[in-house]
């Protein structure tokens, strides 16, 4: 798959922002409307207060005003006040902590479907998996910051333009001062943030390795081998060596940005505004009597207010554009085109017994430039039971994901009772197939829930779990579990919960297989973790309860191969042997030197 180039120009921004915006309003409508609203009303309120109100309370000592006039004025700006502090506080404890949830339930569930739906080749495209990532677990943070942003943008716009107005109300020039100072404060911003960005490009990659010195310290992974190695002396030396490099590279950049932000001060408040533009304006109270006193303060805290707000401005468009970075990533996942998909009418598969065949099938991983699979061609008759050997590498891992549909075949097809399995509805032909890979995962759930991998109804369900976990030689260690097949699999949430050997985990994946109702099993290396004696039991029940059903698996050991009607031995995704292990055993060829190799080896540790 390959990744579009991220241009993040002013259009670019623009509408990615623009698009966040609908996506907040498709599923929360009240929440933007509520937020821009509110970001509008304090910003009129925090004009009324900084600006407005000291310049109307020294006029009003000034001139003499009554005092219920000053009275009634305060009253309407402590109500005013009141009303905002009162909206924003139902806002903050009550609306957004209720509408963050609704929006991250809609957001999330769109990714889950759209994960579902993702082809398995997208995960082999590293820089997407990793964008996948991120979409996944920053969505609502992002779409937040979004609307953060936005209302912060409305709270900035509303501001300039009210201070503005009674700036130029109270004395016309007072604009051209503040202007001056506000292009100062912005060029110097974006001065600062060209630098920040320029920081944050060389400490990431050094944030990066230092951040996974820490993580191998408390990630179970790597618990045994730091354990019983000296290992970590090299890992504290690396943390020590990039935390020095991030100090140093932080120490030069702040240098850098001291120095602007001196200058920016120097020039723009401490010089233009509190300098010459205060010797203006009190020349005019004090001598031309043209303002008044209480002009000369709003004025000046106006003139600050207009440069604050400019600043938060320039501020926000950066954050636009950081946002939009993401928005990107998000969009590219959330409209990546699925080449595995339901064709128009596709039709369900029908309980007639499958008889699969593989014609000239070849399949290239996009970010491989050799075949993987090469002229594949193999029929599987209903109840047949296939062996698919060889050495690792080999493809057979990939030839059982192009038989379940995970992927397509770049040449060639798969039929299904003799029509291509592209006709068919992607979810009714995957559900016909019971399928145990050899990396295959349990999840943080009950035993029932793992076994039959979906909701348990404990009434019609636990009793068929239990058989299928007997046939899988799991039931003496489910006696063992005080509560049986409701056990809590994983510590991940609970204390309480039970972490299974390996054999145990697959003896559990396996028993989804005899649990499920199908008339494929697939079996990708269904015995990698059992003893010998273990494998041999599973095989016996997998052969007695799909006695009727058709089994292709997966193994390295041949003694189970014995056991099959027929068996493909691949070598360079090629199929260079076929037939049933006495005729295979005749020939002599790759598949008795491998059998014969390991049965010696049997032989000797016995």
């Amino acid at each position: 798959m390959k990744m579009a180039k991220n241009k993040n120009n002013f259009k670019t921004v623009l509408l990615n922002n623009i698009f966040m915006l609908k996506y907040i309003f498709k599923y929360t409508p009240g929440l933007l409307i509520y937020t821009v609203l509110l970001r509008m009303f304090n910003s009129v309120v925090g004009v009324m207060r900084n600006v407005y109100t000291i310049n109307f309370l020294v006029d009003s000592f000034q001139e003499g005003r009554s005092i219920m006039e000053v009275v009634v004025y305060i009253a309407i700006y402590t109500g005013v006040s009141l009303i905002s502090l009162f909206a924003t506080y139902i806002y903050d404890e009550c609306y957004l902590p209720k509408k963050k949830l609704i929006l991250a339930k809609k957001m999330q569930g769109e990714l889950y479907n759209k994960a579902i739906q993702m082809d398995l080749a997208s995960y082999d495209n590293p820089q997407f998996y990793n964008d996948f990532i991120w979409a996944m677990s920053q969505s609502e943070e992002k779409a937040l910051q979004v609307l953060i942003t936005t209302s912060g943008f409305v709270y900035n716009i509303t501001a300039i333009l009210s201070t503005g107005a009674l700036i130029i109300y109270l004395d016309s020039l007072g604009i051209v001062f503040a202007a001056v100072s506000c292009v100062i404060n912005i060029i110097t911003a974006f001065r600062q943030n060209k630098i920040s960005y320029e920081q944050n490009l060389e400490t990431k990659e050094v944030q990066r390795k230092r951040d996974y010195t820490n993580r191998i310290f408390y990630q179970e992974d790597y618990i045994k081998e730091v354990r019983l190695s000296h290992i970590e002396d090299k890992l504290i030396k690396d943390f020590k060596d990039n935390n020095t490099k991030l100090v140093n590279i932080i120490g030069s950049y702040a240098r850098k940005l001291m120095v602007i932000d001196f200058v920016n001060m120097l020039l723009s408040s401490d010089v233009l505004l509190n300098g010459v533009y205060l010797i203006i304006i009190m020349y005019k109270a004090v001598v031309l009597h043209t303002i008044s006193f209480g002009a000369v303060v709003g004025l000046l805290n106006g003139s600050r207010n207009l440069q604050e707000n400019f600043l938060g401005l320039t501020q926000k468009i950066s954050n636009y554009a950081q946002n939009s970075l993401y928005i990107e990533k998000f969009k590219q996942f959330l409209f990546c085109d699925c080449k595995v998909v339901n064709l128009p009418n596709a039709e369900k598969v029908s309980d007639e017994k499958p008889v699969i065949e593989l014609k000239n099938v070849n399949f290239t991983y996009e970010t491989n430039e050799e075949p993987t699979l090469h002229d594949i061609n193999m029929k599987i008759t209903p109840g047949e039971k296939i062996a698919l050997v060889g050495y690792n590498g080999s493809g057979k891992s990939t030839l059982i994901k192009l038989i379940v549909r995970l992927y397509d075949p770049s040449n060639g097809e798969i039929t299904l009772n003799g029509k291509n399995i592209k006709e068919y509805d992607l979810k009714s032909y995957r559900d016909s197939f019971g399928v145990v890979f050899q990396d295959f995962q349990l999840f943080a759930a009950t035993i029932a829930e793992n076994v039959k991998m979906d909701i348990v109804d404990e009434a019609k369900d636990n009793q068929k779990v239990e058989k299928a976990l007997e046939q899988s030689g799991f039931d003496q260690k489910l006696e063992s579990l005080e509560g049986g097949v409701s056990t809590l699999l994983t510590r991940e949430f609970s204390k309480s919960g039970v972490n299974l050997s390996g054999g145990e985990s697959q003896k559990v994946a396996i028993a989804r297989v005899f649990e499920k109702k199908c008339n494929i099993a697939i079996l990708d290396e269904p015995s990698s973790a059992l003893d010998p004696v273990s494998e041999y039991e599973i095989n016996q029940s997998m052969l007695g309860v799909a006695n009727d059903k058709t089994v292709i698996f997966i193994s390295h050991r041949l003694s189970t191969t014995v056991m099959a009607d027929k068996i493909y031995m691949l070598e360079k995704g090629r199929i260079i042997e076929e037939g049933s292990h006495a005729e295979l055993m005749k020939k002599g060829g790759k598949y008795a030197e491998m059998f014969n190799m390991q049965a010696e080896k049997y032989l000797s540790n016995s």
